[in-house]
């Protein structure tokens, strides 16, 4: 949001004259650059920022969620990502967090289906966990059970039906844009799915910048 902005602003000022593809979203705004060729994790990079690139999930437009439209703000090319994004340097205001085991899931996965989601967040993060489960080798009738308890807990409530719809949608998007040689493609909402990527398919999922 304005504070990811602000945070942006500050510590590299040279991003406020990149003009790249930039859309907003009901909590902030996403800038798509072109994949460096590198890894490139999904982590917060400054105060307020967020990367999200391999491994990472967006949703984007024209999805509607609860109401609250993804919208386009700059409609142009993509341009290259910057270097310090590429390498991963950035300020941090915490301490580095723990290093999780093999075994363990990351942190978020756990506290949304201890917790549950919010009404403008609930198809986004269903979104997220699905395709985090998918990624990981399980089962559409499996993520389904392990993700039930997160939709029961989600303020109001996520309908199961609906549930299902999701689990269909994205595991069958990514099974497409896998046969299509793309790994990690970033996730659409069920309003926004099409079965082909919405890229090319020789080319690897842009990394971006969400604050």
């Amino acid at each position: 949001g304005d504070e990811g902005i602000a945070s942006l602003a500050k510590n590299h000022p040279e991003m406020q004259s990149v003009k790249t593809f930039m859309q907003a979203s009901p909590h902030g705004y996403h800038m798509f650059f072109i994949h460096p060729g590198n890894d490139v994790k999904s982590f917060p990079i400054l105060p307020k920022v967020d990367v999200k690139a391999d491994g990472g999930y967006i949703v984007l437009h024209p999805s509607k969620i609860d109401g609250e439209q993804y919208k386009i703000l700059v409609d142009t090319e993509l341009v290259s990502c910057p270097g310090w994004i590429a390498r991963g340097e950035g300020v941090r205001d915490d301490p580095e967090p723990e290093q999780a085991t093999g075994s363990e899931k990351p942190k978020w996965v756990s506290d949304l289906i201890l917790h549950g989601s919010s009404s403008g967040r609930r198809n986004e993060d269903a979104a997220r966990l699905v395709g985090y489960f998918w990624n990981k080798g399980v089962g559409k009738d499996i993520i389904e059970q392990i993700i039930s308890p997160w939709a029961e807990r989600c303020k109001p409530p996520f309908d199961l039906r609906e549930l299902r719809v999701v689990i269909r949608s994205i595991c069958s998007y990514q099974q497409n844009a896998r046969s299509h040689g793309v790994l990690d493609p970033p996730v659409m909402t069920s309003s926004a799915m099409s079965t082909t990527p919405p890229w090319s398919v020789s080319a690897r999922p842009p990394p971006l910048i969400h604050s």
